[in-house]
């Protein structure tokens, strides 16, 4: 097996990265967040591992890879690389026959970081966001506002009447805008959202419970009005995923939202992580919070 470059896969540190997208066949697209704010797209090596407590178990693999012997004394002394996901996945399935154990046992004799990212960020001289500012971070602030039926007190994107009637959007350049109905009918609303969100090209996607309701809400009024909701930056829709956070005693079950090249921070989510440690807060909720940290609008 020759299909690496075992003494680096990039020769210089990459700063002023953004995004960081690995593939499945042995590259990786990186985003750069230039000095003049414009963003640069290229390609990398990228090829799966995981580790092995020692060369042997490696060597019984029959999924094709090679073997990197480590130095030291760890528990882990291999790395193993595979030339695609198609590799990675079948040696995941060998191994957990071969030693009757998963990666997350304890003293399991090989361990898996499951994000490809952090795998890719482990083996470069490359950092999430190193060499920048906050402010040279393109962030943009998303939330909506709806309709609610007669009857009920919580909107459903379900329901055809419960539409969405504004979406406010700001950046971090200080531009904003407010999409409303005014400017056409719901469908129209949300491909005008597409269009800027792609235009604006932020690094960042915020929302305060943006995870549980505006990415679902806009999501499912998108499908009801077949408008492809294509804010990643290769095109793609966002893919979705169920998960689960725990602060403390609380726990707070979400729908994961994965938009290429970008990231998606819920302050919602932040909100909490900070209260557990003051106890403080009245509410965890926008108005609220915004009251508490100072930056609510006057009489808000």
């Amino acid at each position: 097996m020759a299909f690496l470059d075992l003494t680096t896969l990039i020769p210089n540190t990459i700063d002023r990265l953004v995004a960081v997208e690995p593939g499945f066949s042995g590259k990786a697209v990186l985003y750069r967040r230039l000095a003049d704010s414009t963003v640069a797209r290229e390609e990398a090596v990228f090829h799966p591992w995981l580790l092995t407590s020692s060369p042997q178990l490696a060597e019984a693999l029959t999924a094709p890879h090679e073997t990197i012997p480590l130095t030291g004394e760890g528990h882990y002394r291999a790395r193993v690389v595979f030339e695609d996901y198609n590799g990675y996945s079948a040696a995941l399935k060998e191994l957990k026959s071969l030693t009757g154990v998963t990666p997350s046992s304890y003293h399991s004799p090989y361990r898996v970081f499951s994000d490809f990212t952090q795998q890719f960020l482990s083996l470069n001289s490359a950092r999430l966001f190193g060499g920048m500012t906050f402010n040279e971070l393109r962030r943009l602030q998303l939330d909506i506002e709806t309709h609610t039926g007669e009857g009920r007190h919580f909107p459903d994107a379900t329901q055809p009447e419960d539409v969405i009637t504004l979406i406010g959007l700001r950046d971090s350049t200080g531009w904003e805008t407010c999409l409303t109905l005014k400017d056409g009918d719901e469908a129209e609303l949300l491909r005008s959202l597409v269009r800027i969100v792609n235009e604006r090209d932020p690094d960042v996607i915020e929302g305060h419970n943006i995870f549980n309701f505006d990415l679902p809400y806009i999501a499912a009024r998108c499908q009801r009005h077949k408008v492809k909701l294509n804010l990643g930056r290769n095109g793609s829709e966002p893919k979705t995923r169920s998960s689960l956070l725990t602060f403390s005693e609380r726990k707070i079950t979400f729908t994961r939202f994965e938009i290429y090249g970008r990231h998606v921070v819920d302050t919602y989510h932040l909100v909490q992580l900070y209260d557990i440690s003051r106890r403080d807060m009245e509410s965890h909720g926008l108005k609220a919070a915004a009251r508490y940290f100072g930056v609510a609008a006057p009489n808000a």
